[in-house]
């Protein structure tokens, strides 16, 4: 299976850490987030890989070039426009020597989980899906209150799990998903969307699983606490586990 990193985006909720490189290649513990996605697919079998990038997309290049470095093989699809992370894999898709029926896999250049691929790409297969998000429950990052009349707070919970699904930028798709991708746009506004309408979306449920990604200073400053108190990882078989890294 070949995967594409989506490391296209301007990271303007990262500034000034992006001024001069993309936000995949902002480092928490001396390594850039992009590298703990390579890794990770490599511990989970994957080796083919194509960074969908765009802004300051040498700074990638530099970094990692063939992937030989990582013992895995990366290409690069570079956009010269803002295409979002549709128009994104769209473009990419010219790349990607795979058969039409062949299933790729799609993740977001800014995240570090301890996610076992494996499980999530058979439920893929097994449903002949064209196309699977993964999802899970994410926590709250506030206190929860439950109030009862006349304002008695009967309960108050802190930073709760919510009850609900939530995508985590991982995807497995066919390669007719193309019809579906456009040319400008994101994924989570025109083609999930669309293919949940017609029934052609599914969706792998994974609890209990690590997952954390960058969007803001204050995210990164998290992440990097978590990495040092050892919530997280070293490898072990195919994936992440929680695991003291120092």
């Amino acid at each position: 299976m070949k995967a594409v990193i989506l490391a296209g985006g301007l990271g303007l909720r990262l500034r000034p850490l992006t001024n001069n490189i993309p936000k995949c290649m902002i480092k928490i513990l001396d390594k850039p987030i992009a590298e703990y996605v390579v890794d990770w697919l490599r511990e989970n079998g994957i080796q083919d890989i194509l960074f969908a990038a765009g802004y300051k997309w040498k700074k990638i290049h530099e970094y990692f070039g063939d992937g030989s470095r990582h013992k895995v093989n990366i290409e690069y699809s570079v956009e010269t426009n803002q295409l979002g992370d549709g128009g994104a894999v769209r473009n990419a898709l010219q790349l990607l020597k795979t058969d039409p029926k062949d299933t790729f896999l799609v993740v977001n250049g800014d995240i570090i989980t301890n996610l076992r691929l494996k499980s999530a790409i058979d439920f893929h297969k097994r449903n002949n899906g064209l196309a699977t998000i993964v999802a899970t429950q994410i926590r709250y990052p506030y206190g929860v209150i439950k109030v009862a009349r006349k304002g008695l707070v009967q309960s108050i919970v802190e930073k709760p799990i919510l009850p609900v699904w939530s995508s985590i930028g991982i995807y497995m798709f066919r390669k007719q998903v193309e019809t579906f991708l456009p040319e400008y746009g994101n994924l989570a506004e025109t083609t999930l969307p669309r293919l949940a309408e017609i029934g052609l979306l599914r969706a792998y449920c994974a609890r209990g699983i690590f997952w954390r990604t960058i969007d803001d200073v204050k995210n990164l400053r998290s992440v990097e606490k978590e990495l040092l108190s050892g919530v997280v990882r070293t490898k072990s078989g195919n994936c992440l586990i929680v695991k003291n890294v120092t």
